[in-house]
C-alpha cells in the first residue's frame, strides 16, 4: 500500500494521487526504488514523499556520483588504470587498509542482512558506508594523494583502493538501482554488472584498526564541536588536544598523525584521567530520584553533589556507584545524575561516553598568522574555481592588504604557493590590477584582502 507524504491513504476524492509515470519522469526508477527500500521496511505501508525522494537522490546519488567523476577526473590527469603494477592491500597506506576493511564489513553486513529480508537494514548500512567512510573520511582525507604525489606508489594505490570500492558499491546496489549501477561500474571497467557475481567477503577485515579509526573519528567531532563552541573555525590552527581515551587506551602514531590534522592543532596529548582538566559536576535527576527517595529526595540529591570525582568517573564510565541515604544503601542506575564537565583555563571540554577532548582555546601570534595563511590559501581555491579554472593550472597570485596581512603571507609563503599552484607570488600594499586577469576583495580576520591571479600559459 502506497500512502501520501502525510501518510493518507491516496484516494481521487482527496486529489492526493501520484501517478507513478510522473514521478518516474520526474525522479527516476532507480532514484524510486531506492527511497522506497531506504526509507522503510518492506512490510510497511510506503510513503511516497517527492521531497525524500530528492533527499535520497541528495544523500546518496549525489555522493556516489560525485565521488566517481572526482575519482575520473584525476584518474585521467594522471593517466592512471588498474594493472597489475598496483600495490597489493597489504603494502596500501592505513587509510586505504582500513577503508577496504570497512568496505568487507559492509559486504558481510549487506549480505546477512539479505538473507535475513532485512533488505532496508542492508542498503541503508551500504548507504552510510558511502556517504559517511568513502566520501566524508576517506576520499576527503586522500584527496592530495591522487594529484601532484612525488610518491608514484602512493598515487596508485589511493587510485586502486577507491577504484575496488567503487566496483563493490555498484556491484552491492545493483539489484536494487540496475540502470545506475550498471553505468557505473561500464564506465569502471567496460563490463555489465549484471554479468558479474555479487560481492562475497575476502578476509580484509581488520576489527582493531576499525576501532581505532573510529576512535579517531569521535576525538575529531567532539573537536569540531568544541571548536564550533568557542567559534574558532577549522582553518585555524590550535597549540594541543588532551585527550582521554576508553580504559586508558591510546592511538597509533598513524592514526595519531590523522587526528592532529584532522584537529588541526599542533599536539596530541593522552591522559588516563581529567586530573586538572576539568572538574565533574553532578546534577541530580530529580524526576527519576523521586519515586525511589520519596521525602528523602533532597537529601539523596545532596548526597550525590557530594560525590567524589573518582565516584562521578565511576557513575559516568557505567560502573557501580551507591549512596547512602537514612541509613540505606542505593544504587544509583543510568539517568539519575547528570554528569557535567566544567574546563579549567583556556581549555574547552567535550565528551562522550568514556571518551573526553580537552581542546586549548589559546591563540598567539605565531597560530594566528598561520590561520590567515590557510584563510588566503581558502578564497584563492575559491577564486580559481569561479575563473574556471582547471585543477592542473599554475597561476601567477598577487595579494595584498595591511601589514599583518603581509607578515602572515610572507611566514607562510611556501605554502601559500605550494597549495595555490602559485609559480609567482606577489605581496604588496595594493594590486596592479592590470597585471591579473582575476581580481577579488575578501575579508580576513576583520583585514581587507586583495586577491589578483592570472593563469600560466604553457
Amino acid at each position: 500500500l502506497v500512502l501520501d507524504a502525510e501518510g493518507q491513504k491516496m484516494s481521487k476524492s482527496k486529489g492526493n494521487v501520484v501517478n507513478p509515470w510522473d514521478a518516474i519522469e520526474e525522479h527516476g526508477s532507480d532514484a524510486l526504488r531506492w527511497y522506497f527500500i531506504t526509507s522503510s521496511n518492506p512490510w510497511v505501508p510506503k510513503r511516497y514523499d517527492s521531497m525524500g525522494v530528492k533527499e535520497a537522490v541528495r544523500r546518496f546519488f549525489d555522493t556516489l556520483f560525485n565521488t566517481y567523476r572526482f575519482f575520473t577526473l584525476y584518474a585521467s590527469a594522471e593517466e592512471w588504470s588498474p594493472s597489475d603494477a598496483d600495490p597489493l592491500p597489504e603494502e596500501r597506506t592505513l587509510l586505504d587498509r582500513w577503508l577496504l576493511s570497512r568496505l568487507d564489513s559492509v559486504v558481510t553486513v549487506v549480505r546477512q542482512d539479505l538473507e535475513a529480508y532485512q533488505i532496508t537494514r542492508a542498503y541503508r548500512a551500504l548507504s552510510d558506508f558511502v556517504v559517511e567512510d568513502l566520501s566524508n573520511w576517506y576520499v576527503r582525507r586522500s584527496r592530495p594523494r591522487f594529484w601532484g604525489n612525488s610518491d608514484i606508489q602512493d598515487t596508485r594505490a589511493a587510485f586502486r583502493t577507491l577504484w575496488e570500492a567503487l566496483g563493490t558499491v555498484t556491484r552491492l546496489a545493483a539489484p536494487i538501482i540496475p540502470f545506475a549501477s550498471d553505468w557505473m561500474y561500464r564506465a569502471l571497467t567496460n563490463q555489465s554488472v549484471h554479468l558479474q557475481r555479487f560481492p562475497e567477503e575476502v578476509q580484509l577485515i581488520n576489527e582493531d584498526l576499525e576501532q581505532e579509526m573510529s576512535a579517531a573519528r569521535l576525538l575529531v567531532s567532539l573537536g569540531r564541536a568544541a571548536r564550533e563552541e568557542a567559534q574558532i573555525g577549522v582553518r585555524q590552527p590550535l597549540r594541543c588536544a588532551e585527550v582521554i581515551l576508553p580504559q586508558g587506551k591510546e592511538l597509533s602514531s598513524e592514526v595519531l598523525g590523522v587526528v592532529r590534522e584532522e584537529l588541526n592543532v599542533k599536539d596530541v596529548i593522552f591522559r588516563s584521567s581529567l586530573e586538572g582538566l576539568v572538574t565533574l559536576v553532578a546534577r541530580p535527576n530529580y524526576a527519576a530520584l523521586g519515586p525511589v527517595f520519596g521525602k528523602a529526595t533532597n537529601t539523596a540529591a545532596e548526597v550525590i553533589r557530594a560525590l567524589s570525582q573518582e565516584k562521578l568517573e565511576e557513575y559516568r564510565d557505567g560502573g557501580i556507584v551507591e549512596i547512602s541515604v537514612d541509613d540505606q544503601l542505593h544504587r544509583l542506575v543510568d539517568g539519575d545524575v547528570e554528569i557535567v564537565q566544567e574546563a579549567s583555563g583556556t581549555l574547552l571540554v567535550k565528551g562522550e561516553g568514556a571518551t573526553t577532548l580537552a581542546l586549548d582555546t589559546e591563540l598567539d601570534d605565531e597560530l594566528l598568522d598561520e590561520g590567515i595563511a590557510r584563510e588566503l590559501v581558502n578564497r584563492v581555491q575559491r577564486l580559481r574555481k569561479d575563473a574556471g579554472l582547471e585543477i592542473t593550472d599554475r597561476i601567477e597570485l598577487g595579494i595584498a592588504g595591511a601589514p599583518g596581512l603581509q607578515n602572515a603571507t610572507a611566514s607562510h609563503r611556501e605554502f601559500i604557493s605550494g597549495e595555490t599552484l602559485a609559480l609567482n607570488l606577489v605581496v604588496d600594499n595594493e594590486i596592479d590590477g592590470e597585471k591579473f586577469a582575476h581580481l577579488r576583495e575578501v575579508e580576513i580576520d576583520d583585514m581587507l584582502v586583495q586577491i589578483g591571479l592570472s593563469m600560466v600559459t604553457k
